[in-house]
């Protein structure tokens, strides 16, 4: 991994011989196991695999976007990690009311699995990402769930912080009503 972001940042030319067979035997592995993949497999799982590799590199590289940019991503990348976002819950939604086998237990679970992912990916981020800044950016929390504030020191202000929280409770609910459902 460290060594295809190093190719990304700044091409293969600062790279040792060592490393240039390192990343060119992981590239033709992983092209081998793609290839074996539709093979031995049958299509669906071709195309599974491929869509899992493809994922990994996509969310690879927002990773070092986000580190390359001082911890911050780019708008235009917010903009799009949040359409892919939802636009994986909606494939999710509709690839159970499409597909006949499913049951509605099926169909809920695979819907209420992909929105929990996503809502609880989002806030684990977050929480990770606060508690590694909390000697510059501490958090204040009450006896209560909310109010939670965040001092932010470029304004030397202390601020709202509710995003987190807001989807992991979400998270939490979107579970409880799965629960409910799946009960009945």
């Amino acid at each position: 991994m460290v060594c295809f972001l190093r190719i990304i940042n700044s091409g293969a030319q600062g790279m040792v011989s060592d490393t240039k067979v390192f990343t060119a035997v992981s590239v033709l592995g992983i092209s081998l196991m793609i290839l074996s993949s539709f093979l031995f497999l049958d299509l669906a799982g071709g195309i599974i695999f491929l869509g899992v590799v493809v994922v990994l590199a996509y969310v690879l590289s927002q990773i070092f976007v986000y580190i390359r940019n001082s911890y911050s991503m780019p708008a235009i990348n917010l903009l799009i990690n949040r359409i892919l976002a939802i636009a994986f819950v909606l494939f999710a939604t509709a690839w159970a009311i499409i597909k006949e086998s499913y049951s509605v237990y099926e169909g809920i679970s695979l819907s209420a699995s992909a929105l929990l992912f996503i809502l609880w990916s989002y806030s684990l981020f977050h929480f990770a990402r606060d508690f590694s800044e909390l000697e510059q950016k501490p958090l204040y929390f009450s006896a209560t769930m909310f109010p939670i504030y965040k001092y932010n020191p470029i304004s030397n202000e202390i601020q709202e912080h509710y995003g987190p929280t807001l989807f992991w409770v979400f998270g939490l609910a979107v579970l409880l009503l799965w629960a409910i459902l799946s009960n009945t």
